[in-house]
């Protein structure tokens, strides 16, 4: 495996489960520090044993802005930022014909939340990109 993202930090959001952890993992095969991120703790913490390299946790909801920046307060850069929250509303795909009001007020409310979450990492993430 190669290890071409030594010395990089790469943040994955969404990665105690499915797409998220997959890139987490990946990521941290090829030397990054990982910065894990996900609504709850526990679930950071059983994803990322065994993890290979330098991995942290932090629970924040990406719906909370002050929760984002806590989470990146101890951070000077960041490299790479991989959004991967609502990845797990592609496992729930179906047939437009399918859908029930549940269905889509529910990819509605993750929509939501994934933009909002773009736009507080950017704001966030701005003064810690490497030029």
């Amino acid at each position: 495996m190669e290890r071409d993202l030594d010395g990089q930090r790469v943040v994955v959001v969404g990665a105690s489960s499915g797409i998220g952890h997959a890139v987490a993992w990946e990521v941290a095969a090829r030397g990054a520090e990982v910065v894990m991120m996900s609504r709850s703790m526990d679930k950071l913490q059983r994803a990322s044993e065994g993890m290979p390299g330098h991995v942290r946790l932090h629970a924040a909801d990406m719906r909370d802005a002050v929760g984002v920046a806590n989470a990146l307060a101890d951070y000077d850069t960041i490299d790479h930022l991989v959004l991967t929250a609502v990845a797990d509303e592609l496992a729930r795909a179906k047939p437009l014909a399918d859908l029930t009001d549940e269905d889509v007020e529910r990819s509605s409310t993750r929509c939501e939340v994934t933009s909002q979450s773009c736009r507080l990492h950017r704001i966030a993430f701005r003064p810690l990109a490497r030029s």
